[in-house]
């Protein structure tokens, strides 16, 4: 997918702070993958790739949550440019 060619490009700083909810998503998916991790079952397999598939999908709603922001920051940068010439 060229869609997730972006994630790959670059590294990306994701803040992990205690009140975000995909923080929480993401504790909680880790904290479920380590339990998975213990066993050895065809269930704990998918369980893991699931909680592994919930930490990459809360990585890139914040990358495109952050991708919004930067949009419509630098419309912003622009306008403020402008006035200051």
């Amino acid at each position: 997918m060229p869609e997730l060619r972006a994630v790959w490009s670059e590294p990306r700083i994701l803040s992990l702070a205690v009140d975000d909810e995909e923080t929480s998503d993401i504790r909680s998916a880790r904290l479920r993958l380590d339990r998975e991790l213990d066993g050895q079952a065809a269930g704990n397999v998918i369980a893991a790739e699931a909680c592994l598939l919930t930490v990459l999908v809360a990585i890139l709603r914040r990358g495109e949550t952050a991708t919004a922001l930067r949009q419509n920051t630098s419309g912003n940068a622009a306008l403020v440019r402008e006035f200051r010439e």
